[in-house]
């Protein structure tokens, strides 16, 4: 489930995930952008919603990890 936070952290960590490629569904972008951050892994999103790459552009603020919306 994309929108429980603690179980993709979990697996991130588990897996050791080093970038995350997202093609969800716009509106589930957001739940998977804030676990690249939180994981400390690049994180690539296909999106072309505008309000989901201004929130990724948002907390891409100061992250060491790649962003890219």
């Amino acid at each position: 489930d994309i929108q429980d936070a603690a179980a993709v952290q979990t697996y991130i960590k588990k897996n050791k995930i080093k970038a995350i490629i997202s093609s969800l569904p716009y509106q589930l972008n957001h739940y998977l952008a804030q676990a690249a951050k939180a994981g400390g892994v690049n994180y690539f999103d296909l999106t072309e919603d505008v309000a989901t790459t201004n929130f990724v552009k948002k907390i891409a603020k100061n992250a060491p990890q790649a962003f890219v919306p």
